[in-house]
């Protein structure tokens, strides 16, 4: 190697873990995605839209970005993606309810768009700026979306549960359920919630949740041959239905189950 090679220096000062919200999420079947991605010119289209969303928070909740300067550095989220991973979490120093709802609103886009999302979601020791991530809370949030998660949803560690769900209750008398509790006992992101009480069609989020009922209809048309990948299907229509029925004055009509 040449004498005049350029070293390079790492600045490793204040490299520090702190305590951090983080969700490990896999996008599930990304191998046929990609797959089918070579031929399909609307895939790709829906791929880059997907993560220009996310690296762009296009999502964020809490207000513009490009304002970042008036809050505190640890005011907006993280995200990192690495091929059908992503790795999204924010500093424990805000309410965890925040956090959830911009869970929600990555979930609900990203299915809008096809994409089937599971995760694992956590409350510990991290360090996460920019692409570089890494922890034990990653590795607990890893464990809980490889393990326990098993459909597209993503689960809440069950030692944080009862702290998520408390969070739901921003004012008194009022539940913001943007967390719930699935048949199986776990906790999960209620991403259906902000959503399904659309109570008339010109609510700029009607297109958005028919596009979703047609994604799950979609899904359980095309993976029968498939009973692994129709169950995640079937969860989710089994999801959507259960919260039409929890919201009678919807608009919204119910995912056909053939």
């Amino acid at each position: 190697m040449s004498n005049s090679a350029t070293s390079l220096k790492i600045n490793d000062d204040n490299i520090e873990y702190e305590e951090r919200l983080v969700a490990y999420i896999d996008i599930l079947g990304w191998k046929e995605i990609i797959n089918r991605s070579i031929v399909d010119a609307e895939l790709r289209k829906n791929m880059k839209f997907s993560f220009d969303m996310l690296h762009n928070r296009g999502f964020e909740f809490l207000g513009d970005y490009k304002q970042k300067e008036i809050y505190p550095g640890d005011y907006f989220v993280e995200i990192s993606q690495v091929s059908d991973s992503l790795i999204v979490s924010r500093s424990a120093l805000h309410p965890p309810y925040y956090f959830t709802i911009e869970l929600c609103m990555i979930q609900t886009m990203l299915l809008g768009k096809g994409f089937l999302l599971r995760g694992g979601l956590t409350i510990g020791k991290m360090y996460h700026r920019g692409n570089i991530a890494f922890g034990p809370a990653l590795t607990r949030a890893y464990y809980l979306e490889t393990t326990d998660a098993i459909y597209p949803r993503i689960v809440i560690d069950p030692v944080f549960v009862d702290l998520f769900r408390s969070e739901d209750k921003i004012v008194e008398d009022y539940d913001a359920e943007s967390t719930k509790i699935s048949e199986d006992g776990l906790g999960f992101i209620n991403f259906l919630k902000f959503g399904i009480e659309i109570q008339h069609q010109n609510h700029p989020d009607f297109k958005r949740m028919q596009r979703i009922r047609d994604v799950i209809e979609e899904g359980l048309g095309t993976t029968k041959g498939s009973a692994n990948v129709y169950q995640k299907y079937l969860w989710l229509a089994n999801y959507y239905n259960s919260m039409i029925e929890d919201h009678p004055r919807t608009v919204l009509s119910a995912v056909r189950i053939k």
